[in-house]
C-alpha cells in the first residue's frame, strides 16, 4: 500500500491523538501486522523510539545500526522480548533481504 503525503498526515495527526487503531484500520493493517522498522535505533534519539513503541505494544520493532553511534546498551532492556529485533548492519547494507529473511512481507 502507498500512502501519499496527505494521506500519510491525516493518519498521523489520527495516531498521534490516540487514536492508534482507527489509523491501522484506515491504512489497511492491524497491529499485530506491523513492523516498525527504525534506522540507528540504538542510538539515544532513536533508543528513546524504541522504547516509546515497545511500551505502546507495537507488534514488532526492528533496529538497524551500525554502531558506529549507537550503542547496544541503549536497547539491551529489549534484546530477549519477541517483539524486538537488532540487525547490527549498516543501512546501506542489504536490509530489505535482511528483512525478508525475518519475514518481513513489503516495507511501505
Amino acid at each position: 500500500m502507498h500512502v501519499d503525503e496527505a494521506e500519510f498526515q491525516v493518519l498521523r495527526q489520527l495516531y498521534m491523538s490516540g487514536s492508534g487503531e482507527l489509523a491501522l484500520e484506515k491504512a489497511g493493517l492491524r497491529e499485530t501486522d506491523t513492523a516498525v522498522v527504525i534506522s540507528g535505533g540504538a542510538g539515544f534519539v532513536g533508543s528513546h523510539l524504541v522504547d516509546r513503541l515497545m511500551l505502546h505494544g507495537t507488534a514488532r520493532v526492528i533496529v538497524v545500526d551500525d554502531m558506529s553511534t549507537g550503542r547496544k546498551a541503549n536497547v539491551a532492556h529489549w534484546l530477549n522480548h519477541a517483539g524486538f529485533t537488532l540487525l547490527t548492519m549498516d543501512v546501506r547494507d542489504d536490509v530489505l533481504g535482511a528483512l525478508q529473511k525475518l519475514g518481513v512481507e513489503r516495507v511501505t
